[in-house]
C-alpha cells in the first residue's frame, strides 16, 4: 500500500527492514483518511537484535569523551532540525 508514500521500514544496526515476515498496520492521512504506507512493527528477533547492537554500541559510547559526545548529540540534533519539513 504506497499512494506515492516512500515504504515504511525499521532501522536496527544499520538495517532497513520492511514488513516482510512481521506483522503490519497501514497508516492512513488523518486529513484525507487515504491509506500512505504500511507500518511494520517489530517482532521478538527484532527486539533482540536491536538490544544486542545497543550494547555493541555503548562500549564505544562510555569511551567517547564528554566533549565529544556533546558535539555529536548537537550535531544530530541539527540535522533534525534541518530535516524538520521531511520528517
Amino acid at each position: 500500500m504506497s499512494a506515492g508514500y516512500p515504504e515504511l521500514k525499521l532501522v536496527i544496526d544499520g538495517r532497513r527492514l520492511g514488513v516482510e515476515g512481521r506483522a503490519s498496520e497501514p497508516m492512513f492521512n488523518p486529513a484525507t483518511g487515504k491509506p500512505l504506507a504500511d507500518l511494520p512493527h517489530a517482532n521478538a528477533e527484532d527486539l533482540n537484535h536491536a538490544l544486542a547492537a545497543a550494547e555493541r554500541a555503548l562500549d564505544g559510547w562510555r569511551k567517547t569523551a564528554p566533549k565529544e559526545r556533546g558535539r555529536l548529540l548537537k550535531a544530530g540534533a541539527d540535522l533534525v532540525r534541518r530535516r524538520l519539513d521531511e520528517i
